[in-house]
């Protein structure tokens, strides 16, 4: 059994399903994303800023900032949820099934949505259509895509 598929083990185990889940669409989305993201890049573009929102900011979205700023390198990328405080910690298990790819998330704290500066903003990414289309509801200026969109 690979790495990757015993830490999902483990967050099932741990009755966490949905994180498994997450990091399992998040890898498998992470070679279309790449592609996208590097066409940016090779076109010569400014630093390309970025968020990832998500329902609760505990889980999916700060995997997929970790992912990302970890593939990607030295790059302005945040993540935010809907229904969270600002300054909570990342979800134990998310960070577990993290930390056995080489994310640490032990730093992290928690963003909500209204806390969000969008000035400047290249990039939206929603965890699902539903925060993507509340992204659109609260924030009609905000061109927001799904993760698995982009």
């Amino acid at each position: 059994m690979n790495e990757f598929k015993f830490s999902v083990v483990i967050a099932a185990y741990n009755s966490d399903l949905w994180i498994s889940k997450t990091i399992n669409s998040l890898i498998n989305q992470t070679i279309d994303f790449e592609k996208n993201i590097q066409k940016w890049w090779l076109r010569g573009e400014k630093m390309m800023k970025l968020v990832f929102i998500c329902s609760g900011n505990t889980s999916r979205s700060p995997m997929a900032e970790g992912l990302f700023r970890k593939m990607v390198g030295n790059v302005d990328v945040s993540s935010a949820g809907f229904s969270t405080q600002s300054g909570e910690n990342a979800d134990e298990y998310a960070c577990l099934v993290c930390r056995k790819h080489g994310i640490d998330l032990s730093d992290f704290k928690t963003t909500n949505i209204s806390d969000v500066d969008f000035n400047g903003v290249d990039l939206v990414l929603a965890a699902t259509v539903e925060n993507r289309e509340k992204i659109k509801r609260f924030y009609p200026n905000i061109n927001a895509h799904t993760i698995k969109e982009y």
